[in-house]
């Protein structure tokens, strides 16, 4: 009944109503606006989160392939030592020790020897002509 009544009553356009109309639409025309902007923000907003995602995503990977890398090499590393060391174990233990002649005995120089008095060693050559 009311809306019977409101129809058949005739609308009043007086400066008010007027006024409050053209509020109104200004009012709908910015929320239109900001609806319109609020997308395109939100959209924005949305891709620029997606990017850091798989951003995020790709430098995790790297790192963690780096990490992984790094941890291999320590590991070949360290194989590499015990393999030496083995190796060194196992030619003790195969090899006896060999005694080596002294140098003092007539006839037997290491020319080699970083230590050597060429005055002595000749002398023994000498000595041993005789």
């Amino acid at each position: 009944m009311k809306m019977v009544a409101q129809l058949k009553s005739p609308r009043r356009t007086n400066k008010k109503t007027f006024q409050s109309g053209k509020l109104q639409r200004d009012k709908n025309n910015q929320q239109a606006q900001s609806i319109t902007m609020s997308t395109t923000f939100n959209v924005l907003r949305y891709s620029a989160l997606g990017a850091g995602v798989f951003y995020g995503a790709y430098h995790r990977y790297s790192l963690e392939s780096s990490f992984a890398k790094q941890q291999a090499a320590k590991q070949w590393k360290h194989e590499e030592k015990l393999i030496a060391q083995a190796k060194a174990e196992y030619q003790k233990l195969t090899n006896p020790q060999v005694v080596k002649p002294a140098t003092s005995t007539p006839g037997s120089i290491n020319w080699e020897d970083p230590n050597l008095d060429l005055g002595k060693a000749l002398e023994s050559l000498i000595a041993t002509l005789d």
